[in-house]
């Protein structure tokens, strides 16, 4: 017999053979790029997986099975000698041994090279020729049939009941065939190596890297990790179908219905809704801002002090939140006492400056419990007193006062030879957003120079960054971030998220404004422009700032209606109706997003959030889950966010700066951020930076962080 096994050798065949085999993974990238949306991120991964395994199936394992029935060579035995004895005789030709040893075209190149670590794929072995009959010809086909499934799922647009349906089957379909073809690779790879190691691996040769990493391990353990990652997400429809039944099954309506006419009964109001004659939700500050006051009864407010999701630690225990390190605010010598100059007391960043009684933010008096007004639809005005810009988004405000100590301050740490880093930390990292404004007035006025250009051509990289980030403010600097986020190649998603998602409509309104000013250009064209399909929709309801008002009484029928919309357009279904999502989310006050919270909980017995998550991927997801959290939670939203940041190898130093300057602003929530990053990472958030940066870059975080 032939002997084919030999070392490894990097030759011109060797370096062909392995790149045929990982030439499929780009076509099937692209395919699934091409083919299926980036807003269904899981089906784009399913069907570039099912690609590739398709073309490994029919290509490079059906050209094993050609070799296996075509190549052989031919036994001559001497007259009168005792035939050669073989465990058996393939296709029963006593004068044949078939194999891809005996091949001499590239596809028993490739596997003569790939016998060197699996000696068994030289030759004709029975039981591998077995798995791989049904490997190529019903894994192969069945994977070719997925890939058109997920396409169909992709490319529907018939939302009617028919359509439904349809897609219901389709779906079916699904994860039917991947389920059998995912089980189907597990037990293949289970049969190829268990006799192997029941042998002690008696035709497998693992002592060179590239035949144990590589030949072994890499191309096999792909069949394993990812058709497990397929059963997985099957178990996840399955059971979400399943759990939607039961739910919406007669008796559970029937359930509700009495307990609806029992509280009626007692008079007493649906359980968290709030008395008759009381107003909804309390009336929520602007971005960022933490709600003030104490829970009421009936209300959704977001955590407060120690009422944060549990951790990693478990719930916090009462006063747990006191235990946290406090640092003592920091001094402001050589600031100017500005007479009749108060910085808010609501919070700054993200806080409406008060007004007089009656003014914006105090919702009029409801009317009947379950009869208040009804909510607008989209693009209609909002309801409600409307609220007015956050702190430091009013253009053209300053602090009153003198500033011109700071304005020589700052051109002294820069003129001359060096600059003084330090000094231009201490006078800007703790200046509020009229402050800002008023130092860099007074710089233009009284030096005659643009403190912008002056710290810009002193300084560089992240430290660089967070300085001019400051001196913008807080409107200017968002404008800055949203183009930041569309120019050139590729989309800065979370830019946009943090941006523009859960902003008041006046905020939104002046955002844009300083866009135009700015750039001269229209923001909503702009983003539009970078987005595609229900995502493009979704910040086109955002961008229109359309909302309803946080002072809009809102009807608990209709909080329950909208929960039933978004349980209806997500769970059980083959695709999701993301615009009847979208348009829920964009329209509703953060105090309704946190009704609908409630409420979906209490219905369906699973938090929103985590619905919301195994029902979408990518940008929409996170879209989605910022916008929740930014009416339940929204010292959790930033403090993730910090961590994700943070965490992994490397830093995301642009994302670390711009989130940092864009908290400072508000003292008061970025005090709720570190106790809300405490609780649930167990470290404090000044700790942890320190130990990510460094130099001046880190001196202005810590310094944005007091």
């Amino acid at each position: 017999m032939a002997e084919p096994i030999s070392g490894f050798v990097l030759d011109t065949p060797t370096i062909l053979s392995i790149g045929f085999a990982l030439s499929f993974m780009p076509i099937a990238y692209g395919l699934g790029t091409y083919l299926i949306p980036s807003s269904q991120l899981r089906n784009r991964a399913l069907f570039m997986w099912h690609a590739y395994d398709a073309l490994t199936h029919l290509f490079i394992e059906g050209s094993f099975l050609y070799e296996c029935f075509f190549s052989y060579t031919k036994i001559i035995e001497p007259v009168g000698t005792k035939a050669l004895e073989r465990p058996y005789y393939f296709l029963g030709r006593k004068d044949r041994i078939y194999g891809a040893q005996f091949g001499t075209g590239p596809s028993a190149r490739l596997w003569q090279e790939y016998a060197k670590a699996d000696h068994r794929w030289a030759t004709a072995d029975t039981t591998v020729i077995s798995l791989e009959l049904l490997t190529v010809f019903l894994a192969g086909p069945a994977a070719i049939y997925i890939c058109y499934l997920l396409y169909k799922i992709a490319s529907n647009r018939n939302s009617s009941k028919a359509g439904a349906q349809q897609l219901g089957t389709t779906k079916g379909k699904l994860w039917l065939v991947a389920s059998a073809v995912a089980t189907g690779e597990l037990y293949g790879g289970f049969m190829t190596f268990a006799p192997e190691w029941l042998s002690a691996n008696s035709q497998l040769d693992g002592s060179n890297p590239v035949f144990l990493w590589l030949y072994l391990v890499f191309f096999n353990m792909l069949w394993v990790f990812i058709p497990a990652w397929v059963l997985t997400e099957a178990y996840k429809e399955i059971k979400g179908a399943f759990v939607t039944v039961e739910v919406s099954s007669p008796l559970w309506d029937s359930v509700n219905d009495e307990l609806r006419r029992g509280v009626v009964a007692s008079n007493e109001p649906p359980a968290g809704y709030p008395p008759p004659g009381q107003p909804p939700y309390p009336q929520q500050p602007g971005y960022g801002h933490p709600p003030p006051g104490a829970p009421q009864g009936g209300y959704y407010p977001p955590p407060q002090g120690g009422h944060y999701p549990p951790g990693p630690g478990g719930p916090p225990t009462p006063g747990q939140y006191g235990g946290y390190p406090q640092r003592p605010p920091p001094a402001q010598q050589g600031y100017p006492q500005h007479g009749a100059y108060l910085p808010p007391q609501q919070g700054g960043y993200g806080q409406p400056p008060p007004g007089p009684p009656g003014a914006y933010g105090h919702p009029p008096s409801p009317g009947p419990y379950g009869a208040p007004p009804a909510q607008p639809g989209y693009g209609a005005p909002p309801l409600g007193p409307p609220a007015q810009p956050s702190f430091g988004y009013i253009p053209g405000q300053v602090a009153p006062g003198d500033f011109t100590s700071q304005a020589n301050s700052l051109r002294k740490a820069m003129k001359g030879f060096g600059t003084d880093e330090k000094t231009l930390i201490q006078v800007l990292a703790h200046l509020d957003p009229l402050q800002m404004a008023a130092v860099r007035e007074t710089y233009t006025k009284h030096i005659s120079r643009d403190l912008y250009k002056d710290v810009k051509g002193e300084t560089s990289g992240y430290f660089e960054q967070g300085l001019l980030a400051i001196i913008e403010g807080p409107l200017n600097h968002d404008a800055e971030l949203v183009r930041d986020a569309v120019k050139g190649l590729g989309t800065k998603e979370w830019l946009l998220n943090d941006v523009l998602l859960g902003r008041s409509n006046a905020d939104m309104r002046e955002i844009k404004n300083a866009y135009q000013r700015k750039f001269n250009r229209s923001m909503e064209k702009d983003v539009e422009s970078d987005l595609s399909a229900e995502t493009k929709n979704l910040f086109k309801r955002v961008m229109s700032a359309t909302r309803h008002e946080e002072s809009t009484p809102f009807n608990p029928a209709s909080i329950e209606n909208e929960v039933k919309s978004i349980h209806g357009a997500t769970a059980g279904r083959i695709t999701n109706n993301v615009a009847e999502v979208c348009a829920i989310f964009a329209q509703s006050s953060d105090n309704e997003l946190r009704a609908i919270s409630h409420k979906f909980h209490e219905r369906y017995h699973v938090e929103l959030e985590k619905h919301i998550a195994s029902q979408f991927s990518g940008h929409m997801k996170d879209a989605l889950i910022h916008m929740l959290r930014t009416a339940t939670d929204p010292a959790y939203r930033d403090a993730a966010a910090l961590e994700e940041t943070m965490a992994g190898a490397g830093t995301k130093d642009f994302q670390l700066v711009t989130r940092i300057v864009r908290l400072h602003w508000n003292k008061q929530h970025l005090d709720q951020v570190k106790k809300a990053y405490y609780h649930h990472y167990r470290r404090d958030l000044r700790d942890r930076v320190k130990g990510e940066v460094s130099g001046d870059y880190q001196t202005l975080m810590l310094a944005l962080l007091e």
